[in-house]
């Protein structure tokens, strides 16, 4: 699986070790992503006479260390809030109501969104369509699945308002919080079978925190009467 000729690999074993990585993913969109990023990479190491294998903490630095234009500019390419496209739509499809969720997690959470790398099919139940979602870094893509058949880095499978309970309810380390009554509800769907995620447990918990509807002050912070009734106890 060859790279941008422009940024080779530096030696056979770094060309080996790249195409079993690349080999690893089985999403087209997920292998052209890091492939790209990649191609960066070494360009950028090329340019510095640096092996990937001999790199120490100070020889990556941070952008206003960058010596060129085009560094800039690829770094801030690849810290941009993604672009979310929504593809064509037809029929029982609910691909528009997952466009919205996943538009609204890109908006409050664009680092997390842009870190997601993936293809995911959402099975949701009868009567509607599956869900496709292509996380590919810079851009984000959701439709319809015609092709229920190809290969997906992770499938979720469960009716839609048990699906919805996972995202409704306040998470952990992107899991269902067990200390919460929705949370613990959102974990007997899991338990249970109701809902089933078949893929890696990352990219699950990364798109849960993704989709969440629970904003982040909401996970954190604590509510002025709680506030109010620990001050009170303090002073006993």
């Amino acid at each position: 699986m060859a790279l941008d000729p422009i940024a080779a690999p530096p030696d056979a074993q770094i060309h080996e070790l790249l195409d079993d990585l690349l080999a690893a993913q089985r999403s087209p969109g997920t292998r052209a992503s890091y492939a790209s990023d990649i191609a960066i990479f070494l360009g950028w190491l090329a340019a510095r006479s640096k092996h990937p294998l001999q790199l120490a903490r100070p020889d990556l630095r941070p952008l206003p260390q960058l010596a060129s234009g085009d560094d800039r500019s690829r770094w801030h390419a690849s810290h941009a809030r993604p672009c979310v496209r929504l593809r064509s739509t037809r029929g029982t499809s609910i691909s528009a109501v997952i466009y919205a969720l996943v538009e609204r997690g890109v908006l409050l959470r664009p680092a997390l969104a842009g870190e997601l790398r993936g293809s995911v099919l959402m099975r949701l139940g009868d009567p509607y369509k599956p869900v496709r979602v292509d996380l590919c870094g810079g851009e984000i893509e959701v439709g319809d699945c015609d092709d229920d058949d190809r290969a997906h880095d992770l499938v979720i499978d469960g009716a839609l308002h048990d699906v919805i309970a996972l995202i409704a309810s306040p998470l952990t380390g992107g899991l269902p919080r067990p200390t919460a009554a929705m949370g613990r509800a959102a974990l007997a769907r899991l338990a249970d079978g109701r809902v089933e995620l078949s893929g890696p447990l990352n990219l699950a918990r990364g798109l849960l925190r993704l989709l969440s509807a629970m904003p982040e002050s909401r996970r954190t912070a604590t509510s002025p009467a709680t506030s109010d009734r620990n001050r009170q106890i303090a002073r006993r």
